[in-house]
């Protein structure tokens, strides 16, 4: 070793722990410049990260306000999105504008349907199956309000004096269409000739047996009813003359208003012709233990 690199090493030697602090101190500064630039690192990128959600949601608001307010437009013109979610303040402008646009229902007023007097209802149905709901109801019939039971054609003759219109609500029994058609019959072989009073009053004294207990209690059986041999009414003797009977429109009128309750009878149980029993008067013969009422047409009547 020669003297110069002896030298060498004793400056070394010398200097050894001074010369270490230098190095130490070099590495400790660039450890601290390295931490601090990655301290920015991290914050940069929290800024960064931070920028990008706020931009984000920034950018779905202005989405969902377009959106909104594209429902809003829809719903004005009608056309209601399905799926979509409407904010409370868009459901309230919805609510005014569908208020202005559609205006509040007005209740109908019911019409009224006019009714009738019950009485007056049944002598409709009544004429309705004897005349048909046209024809002759319609043009030949006459209803008077104030009294339903004054139902009466436009070719009536006037009523005679001995006679008293009434209305007889016993008269206003249920019938059988079989019983009405055979009280139709009856009318029409007692009464052929005679006018719609006298037609009526036929009807009167059938019914009127009818409501006497001393009688059978059914039109059938009044109509068919004996005494002893004897029938109650001569045309029912003579089957082949009964079964060809063949009854007229003023017949089945007569029975309609009858069983209306069109009274006209005063009561009377009996009828008789008198052309064809001249023996018979107030005064003479069987019927004088009854009670003489009046003469209509070729009948006297009795109760």
């Amino acid at each position: 070793m020669n003297e110069e690199q002896i030298k060498t090493q004793e400056y070394i030697f010398r200097n050894r722990e001074t010369a270490a602090l230098p190095k130490k101190e070099k590495k400790t500064g660039i450890k601290a410049i390295i931490a601090a630039a990655g301290s920015v690192l991290v914050i940069a990128a929290l800024v960064v990260i931070l920028a990008v959600v706020i931009n984000n949601d920034k950018v779905d608001a202005e989405a969902k306000q377009v959106a909104d307010t594209q429902i809003v437009e829809e719903n004005r013109n009608g056309d209601i999105l399905p799926g979509e979610t409407v904010k409370e303040e868009i459901k309230e402008e919805l609510a005014k504008a569908e208020d202005i646009a559609t205006p509040t229902p007005v209740p109908a007023t019911p019409t009224p349907v006019p009714t009738e007097e019950p009485e007056a209802a049944e002598q409709v149905q009544l004429a309705e199956e004897f005349f048909g709901e046209e024809g002759e109801i319609a043009t030949g019939l006459v209803s008077v309000v104030a009294d339903p039971l004054d139902f009466y054609r436009v070719d009536d003759p006037e009523l005679p004096s001995y006679l008293t219109r009434r209305t007889n609500e016993g008269f206003k029994m249920k019938l059988e269409q079989t019983e009405i058609d055979l009280l139709v019959r009856l009318v029409e072989a007692e009464a052929p000739a005679e006018d719609i009073f006298g037609k009526i009053l036929v009807a009167n004294v059938v019914l009127n047996r009818v409501l006497n207990e001393g009688w059978a209690n059914t039109v059938t059986g009044v109509i068919y009813e004996r005494y002893g041999r004897a029938v109650q009414f001569q045309s029912t003797a003579n089957s082949y003359y009964w079964n060809s009977i063949k009854p007229t429109d003023s017949s089945k009128e007569a029975v309609m208003r009858a069983i209306a309750g069109e009274d006209y009878s005063d009561g009377a149980e009996f009828f008789y012709a008198w052309a064809r029993h001249p023996e018979l008067s107030p005064t003479t013969g069987w019927i004088s233990i009854y009670t003489h009422l009046f003469r209509h047409g070729g009948h006297e009547f009795y109760k």
